[in-house]
């Protein structure tokens, strides 16, 4: 893996927080994020290179619109780790705003981490 540098932390005072939003990936030959009359969008997924690309089809005004965006995805214990590296430590985590329990069944998660270290 490249090595990946997470320096939130850096630019929190003791006591900061850090908060990402993000889903849980669900490797799969395809996982269709959403389908209505004018949006279609589904992701594919390079599970050895840990690559999910996203593909988006909208219908506007007669005209047909695509994009894909490629992106490495990470799991939260990975979030986790990069955050303990930096200085962090996990205070909460939820699968959604309503604070509902994160679960392994989650399909996204909010994560918050705290800068506990004086800086030198």
């Amino acid at each position: 893996m490249p090595e990946t540098r997470f320096d939130a932390a850096a630019h929190l005072r003791p006591g900061g927080s850090f908060l990402v939003e993000n889903y849980v990936p669900a490797p799969a030959a395809r996982r269709v994020i959403t389908s209505t009359p004018i949006h279609e969008g589904f992701e594919e997924y390079d599970e050895p290179a840990r690559i999910a690309t996203s593909h988006h089809r909208w219908q506007l005004d007669g005209e047909v619109h695509t994009f894909s965006s490629p992106h490495r995805y990470v799991w939260p214990s990975e979030l986790d780790a990069m955050a303990e590296a930096a200085g962090l430590t996990l205070r909460e985590r939820w699968a959604d705003w309503h604070r509902t329990p994160f679960t392994p069944a989650s399909p996204a998660h909010i994560s918050v981490w705290t800068h506990s270290q004086t800086r030198a």
